[in-house]
């Protein structure tokens, strides 16, 4: 729930340039891409892929 309270304290997640509704977690070469809803503390996986092909299929 850590993730959900303050996601940014987390020194690998970083928001998605495009937009401020997403946000990334790296994990090695590999991105989560995801979003959450604070009123509801719920976490939606948006994808799960390589750096180099995550972003391709937002």
């Amino acid at each position: 729930m850590a993730l959900a309270r303050d996601p940014l304290a987390n020194r690998h997640v970083k928001r998605v340039r495009e937009t401020d509704m997403l946000l990334r977690l790296r994990v090695g070469d590999f991105r989560v891409v995801f979003s959450i809803e604070q009123e509801a503390l719920f976490i939606l996986m948006i994808s799960i892929g390589n750096r180099g092909d995550v972003y391709r299929r937002l």
